[in-house]
């Protein structure tokens, strides 16, 4: 039988072999893929601790500035009006 298949349907034989090899790749393809999106992501829990203090400290910066023009802006309003 398989000397059969090599005598009569060589071209057969070629595209079943390019076709189950491009099969293969894109099964490697997609095993990569799904791999790389399961690998576990770490993140460093000091990093995270110290980027929500630098945030706190900003929130603390803006609203403080913020008071302080308010502050002064009232003063010359009362000034002006006075």
């Amino acid at each position: 039988m398989i000397s059969f298949a090599k005598l009569r349907f060589e071209w057969l034989n070629q595209f079943m072999r390019n076709l189950i090899s491009r099969k293969n790749k894109a099964d490697i393809q997609t095993i990569s893929n799904e791999e790389k999106s399961q690998k576990i992501k770490i993140t460093d829990v000091n990093i995270l601790l110290n980027k929500v203090r630098l945030n706190k400290k900003s929130e603390v910066r803006k609203k403080l500035y913020f008071s302080t023009a308010t502050a002064l802006g009232l003063v010359l309003f009362g000034i002006v009006i006075f």
